[in-house]
């Protein structure tokens, strides 16, 4: 709660009233009225100090003046240069530019008078009217000691002007009121016009009470009193308020109804806690304006009129040596204070948002993974899916017809083919009646002999050879006494003595295909099952006089079609391990020595010698008829 202690001096009379502010409203209290025991233009004394004060119980140690002597005057000035000297709402400087421009109107030295003002709204021109106070500074500091030695502080002079019309506006309730206010007093009267709450206007006549009285009571009314006045103002159909002693006299207030026309009526001041009830304390309208206009009313500049001489601290302050690079240092400090708190609260609220975000990429890249990894399973699965498609298309419409292809050309194969040829690979073409034959042979005589041998066959359109290509290969011979055998590097080609009179590897060159690869034992095929045939119920044989050597295997491969529905590209017969049934038995006799061979040697001398021999390998391309291929042999046991 805010309270000050406001005086108004009156002639003979002064004046007290408490004005307090709590956050939403103001009090008026303790309006007190006493006679002064020095005289009119005297100071304050103590002893009146002490008769006001002893009568209010808790009182406010600020006090407020309303002196008679604070001198009103009016000055303007142009816009512009009112903002260059109020820059930022700033006093101090107007108020001294004000203070030595009244010093031609008031005649007092511009060092001897304190000011105060109210700035009014600026017209079409640009200028200001700026309502001016001037008190004398002798004056103040003399009541400012005097205050002080009691234990108060004197806050402001007021002009009582400015002040009564402050009290109007409180007991009307409205802060932006077209309203004309009359002070009436002893020995003067004091006219205020006041335009949404602003003064507009302002005009005083030496004339109290008594003369009012008297022109109420005279019966001419063409020089009544004050009527040029709210004439010259236009402001006949505004409220009139009558405060101040005067408004306590009906005859007074009647004077304006009756006299003048007037919508008039008495201050009827909201005073809690009067000394006597009587009173409406309209007479209090000055010290109590004063009261609420230094507790900020209607406005936060309503102070300004008020006439101090405190200066402020940003002025004290400019003026020390100091204060620049104090000021320089702390808005630095505050600068790069701010500056980093700001730069803090950025990189925590960047380091959330790269916590949430990392987990997001986290989150997805295991997403990306589990996607990719379910891809390639996709087209694995899928890839399965056509392969069987596939084989199961073969298995169901294409094993029959193959199996005849495959048995009349490996029966002539059997027949025509030269003792040195070996055969690697049978390969079914794109079309079903073409195959193309891979081997190698130690002569290329051998390769064209099979191939004219082929055309014999009435089945046989033609055999072509593509290609012949030569090849240097290295072969290690292990012999033991009288016994030979060929390590890696494989058999030679067609079997016979090798070079350099060592003795014939066991198996060698009987049949076609029969024999070892040259490469040591035979990689098996990946896949050793052949799948049956479910149209045709039957499964599928070798051409007769081939058997399965013991160890050896045979594989049919399928190549991929464009859709799952269509034929294999081919079909591959890898003749790893198959021969006559001739050289399976010439085979595993070899493959199976008696005990006294075997001791006998374990007592020789083994004798190891590599040599290079040439080995031609060649492609045959075999074109036949399929409606003159005759049947296969049946199987014993075949279903």
């Amino acid at each position: 709660m805010f309270s000050v202690l406001a005086l108004e001096f009156d002639g003979a009379f002064i004046r007290s009233a408490v004005v307090r502010r709590n956050l939403l409203k103001y009090e008026i209290s303790h309006c007190l009225q006493i006679e002064r025991t020095e005289m009119e233009n005297e100071p304050l004394s103590f002893d009146e100090l002490a008769m006001i004060t002893a009568q209010i119980p808790k009182c406010p140690r600020r006090v407020v003046v309303v002196s008679p002597q604070t001198m009103v005057l009016e000055i303007t000035m142009e816009k512009k240069r009112l903002q260059k000297l109020e820059p930022f709402n700033l006093p101090y400087n107007l108020k001294e530019a004000l203070r030595w421009e009244s010093e031609a109107y008031t005649g007092v030295p511009a060092m001897e008078t304190l000011t105060g003002y109210e700035l009014g709204q600026p017209d079409q021109a640009g200028l200001v009217n700026i309502q001016v106070a001037a008190f004398p500074l002798a004056d103040y500091q003399l009541l400012k000691e005097t205050l002080a030695e009691k234990g108060f502080k004197l806050m402001r002079v007021y002009p009582p002007e400015f002040c009564f019309t402050i009290a109007a506006l409180f007991a009307e309730g409205k802060k932006d009121k077209n309203l004309v206010v009359v002070n009436v007093g002893a020995h003067n009267t004091s006219f205020t016009l006041l335009e949404k709450g602003r003064l507009a206007a302002y005009r005083a006549l030496p004339a109290g009470i008594e003369q009012i009285r008297a022109a109420y009571f005279a019966e001419q009314t063409e020089t009544a009193f004050a009527r040029d006045i709210f004439e010259s103002w236009d402001s006949v159909q505004w409220p009139v308020v009558v405060c101040g002693p005067g408004g306590l006299d009906e005859t007074v207030v009647n004077y304006f109804r009756e006299k003048l026309g007037l919508t008039a009526e008495a201050l009827l001041l909201p005073v809690s806690k009067p000394p006597d009830p009587a009173l409406p304390g309209t007479e209090f309208a000055a010290a109590a304006g004063a009261g609420l206009r230094e507790l900020y009313f209607p406005h936060w500049r309503s102070r300004l009129i008020g006439v101090n001489d405190g200066i402020p601290l940003l002025k004290l302050a400019t003026e020390k040596a100091y204060f620049v690079p104090a000021t320089t240092l702390v808005v630095l400090l505050i600068l790069f204070g701010t500056h980093y708190l700001w730069i803090k609260y950025q990189t925590s609220q960047s380091q959330a948002q790269l916590a949430k975000q990392t987990q997001k990429v986290e989150a997805i890249r295991a997403a990306v993974a589990r996607i990719a990894d379910l891809e390639k399973k996709a087209k694995e699965q899928e890839k399965l899916r056509a392969f069987i498609d596939r084989k199961l298309y073969f298995l169901d419409r294409g094993l029959s017809g193959y199996s005849r292809l495959l048995s009349a050309s490996l029966g002539a194969l059997r027949q025509d083919a030269p003792p040195d040829l070996k055969f690697m690979e049978i390969q079914l073409l794109s079309t079903d009646d073409q195959y193309m034959v891979a081997g190698e042979s130690s002569t290329t005589a051998s390769i064209h002999n099979l191939a004219l041998a082929l055309q014999k066959a009435d089945w046989c359109v033609f055999a072509k050879v593509e290609e012949i290509v030569r090849e240097d290969r290295e072969i290690t011979i292990t012999s033991t006494g009288g016994d030979v055998a060929i390590e890696p590097g494989g058999e030679e080609p067609g079997g016979g003595e090798t070079p350099g009179g060592e003795e014939e590897s066991p198996g060698g060159g009987e049949t076609p295909g029969g024999g070892e690869e040259p490469g040591g034992e035979e990689t098996p095929p990946e896949e050793t099952d052949l799948p049956e045939d479910t149209e045709g119920n039957e499964e599928f044989a070798l051409p007769e006089g081939f058997a399965l050597r013991p160890g050896g295997q045979y594989l049919l491969a399928m190549g991929g079609g464009a859709l799952p529905t269509d034929p294999p590209d081919r079909v591959i017969l890898a003749l790893n391990g198959i021969s006559s049934s001739e050289s399976t038995a010439t085979l595993a006799a070899a493959g199976e020595p008696d005990g006294e061979s075997a001791a006998k040697k374990k007592r020789k001398k083994t004798r190891v010698k590599k040599k290079t021999i040439q080995v031609f390998k060649f492609k045959l391309r075999l074109v036949m008829k399929k409606e003159l291929l005759p049947d296969p042999p049946p199987k014993e046991g075949a279903r």
